[in-house]
């Protein structure tokens, strides 16, 4: 004969457990407010691809002025040597970390662009934090050395 006193964990736990319907509409929830932010981004960049192919479009616009804020080449100093790169992106600012390959650097400062002809700035990427600190004069970062050997 069965004990009618006796506690039976496990039946406990099955008829006393939610169906999982509440997390379920929980996490539909969550999914729901991620494909709403979702859209909203593909929405601003959408107008974004739209205000950049009317600029280009635009007769009198000069499109090596255009490519020279909107893309960038960079040289990467490494121990072993240097690399060079183009980017389809406006330049990082001066000191900005930037990982590449999974190592960090820093933009040290900017250059004309090495290519011919080419009205691109130059990032010059050193591994890890740079020497020197940056600061704004009139709006404009500018590199100001920590320290420097007087000889």
């Amino acid at each position: 004969m069965r004990d009618p006193g006796r506690v039976r964990p496990r039946l406990q736990l099955t008829l006393l457990a939610g169906t999982g319907a509440e997390a379920d509409q929980r996490a539909d929830d969550e999914l729901d407010g991620v494909r709403a932010e979702l859209r909203e981004v593909a929405e601003r960049l959408r107008r974004a691809e739209r205000k950049l192919a009317a600029i280009e479009a635009m007769e009198g616009i000069d499109n090596a002025a255009i490519r020279s804020v909107t893309t960038h080449v960079r040289l990467v100093c490494r121990a072993s040597g240097y690399a060079f790169e183009e980017h389809d992106e406006p330049p990082p600012t001066l000191g900005e970390p930037c990982e590449l390959d999974g190592e960090a650097f820093a933009v040290e400062r900017f250059a004309p662009s090495p290519l011919p002809s080419d009205p691109r700035r130059c990032a010059v990427l050193v591994p890890g934090v740079s020497d020197s600190t940056t600061a704004s004069v009139n709006g404009v970062p500018t590199q100001i050395p920590l320290s420097r050997s007087r000889e």
